[in-house]
């Protein structure tokens, strides 16, 4: 059994309270956000961990040159 599905049978055993710990304690956090910034929490911890799947920019002014492209 992998690491990962080691990981989601303890999800699927946990409760709620200690589901809403766990994701205090991983994200660093006082108290669980709304959904939405939960999700986006989420979504900051994998693109940490994921760097080379997002494009990066040496200034502000590259960034928007490659905004405005796009348009």
């Amino acid at each position: 059994m992998s690491t990962r599905e080691m990981a989601y049978n303890v999800i699927d055993i946990m409760t709620e309270e200690q589901l809403s710990e766990f994701l205090k304690n991983y994200l660093g956090l006082d108290e669980i956000p709304n959904s939405d910034t939960l999700e986006a929490l989420l979504e900051l911890r994998y693109m940490e961990q994921h760097p080379e799947e997002y494009k990066t920019y040496e200034s502000t002014e590259d960034m928007f040159e490659d905004i405005l492209d796009d348009e």
